[in-house]
């Protein structure tokens, strides 16, 4: 069947089809959905928290800093009760960024001739301005 007129529904494409004189299938209701029942499920909760280091989509499991800048950043992010991957993630969530300037802060304290993209590649690749807003936000 043809109807030279565009229509958004199936019940204006009928109307459609009937002020031509056209036949068009009837439409058909909605068949009811099955009741879905909610069945509660126990679901157990890990012992303590797993700590990940996200990089590029892939989680690495119990995360230990390998380096004095990663060792840095990971006390940062439990001072603040956030995760290792949480603080180089790319969420702009506010206690993430928090904990992410302080992070920032620390390993300018701790080596001041770490340049400011090599900072940037370790809290996950960030572009060398965000660094030195960091800094600049604190009077650095």
């Amino acid at each position: 069947m043809f109807v030279a007129r565009y229509s958004r529904t199936m019940a204006g494409a009928q109307r459609l089809a009937e002020q031509r004189g056209r036949s068009f299938p009837a439409i058909e209701p909605p068949k009811p959905k099955p009741a879905s029942v909610a069945v509660p499920v126990a679901v157990e909760k890990p012992a303590k928290p797993v700590v990940g280091l996200c990089t590029r989509n892939v989680v690495v499991v119990n995360f230990t800093p390998r380096t004095k800048t990663q060792q840095i950043i990971a006390d940062m992010a439990h001072q603040h009760g956030v995760t290792y991957a949480d603080v180089i993630s790319k969420s702009r969530r506010h206690h993430f960024v928090k904990a992410r300037t302080e992070a920032i802060w620390a390993l300018k304290d701790w080596n001041p001739s770490l340049s400011l993209p090599q900072i940037g590649r370790l809290m996950g690749g960030r572009d060398h301005t965000t660094i030195l807003h960091a800094l600049r936000k604190r009077g650095l």
